[in-house]
């Protein structure tokens, strides 16, 4: 089966979950604007030479990463104002799991967090553990994305038992 894709229609499910990702980037990037204009605004009450270096530091951090949540908040108003998502789909190419495992001060290892995720036409799609564990390499699958923030909206790999279009 060759692979396709095509636009349709968001569903009232699909806007609501967009919409509560669209509130949740914005509340972050207000507490990180706030938080970044805060840690400058204590230069003034802090003058040793610690807090000269810490807080612009933090100051600098916090507003790199509003800005990034900004961006986030920008290309889901976007999938919400044009209404549509991408309907991909095609075998599954790759399947994988990143594993990240941060270090505490002391050396020892914290807890890791897992991202399960597939390729679906060279397009590495996130998924849950459960779906992770329902796919092989080689089974055709149906993704449905946001095109501009790439959200995975639904997955599922009933397609060929589905009547063709």
């Amino acid at each position: 089966m060759s692979a396709t894709e095509l636009s349709v229609p968001l569903t009232d499910a699909d806007r609501q979950l967009l919409s509560q990702s669209k509130k949740k980037a914005q509340s972050i990037a207000l507490i990180l604007t706030i938080a970044s204009v805060g840690a400058l605004a204590l230069l003034f009450l802090l003058h040793t030479i610690y807090w000269l270096i810490a807080l612009p530091l933090f100051g600098v951090v916090a507003a790199a990463q509003a800005l990034v949540s900004v961006f986030r908040l920008r290309r889901l108003s976007t999938d919400l104002r044009e209404g549509q998502k991408r309907v991909i789909s095609g075998p599954v190419e790759a399947q994988n799991v990143d594993v990240t495992r941060r270090s505490n001060s002391d050396g020892s290892e914290g807890n890791a967090t897992y991202l399960f995720w597939i390729q679906v036409r060279s397009k590495k799609l996130t998924v849950t553990e459960d779906q992770y564990y329902q796919f092989k390499k080689g089974d055709v699958v149906e993704a449905f994305i946001a095109p501009h923030s790439d959200t995975v909206l639904g997955i599922n790999k009933e397609i060929l038992s589905r009547p063709f279009r």
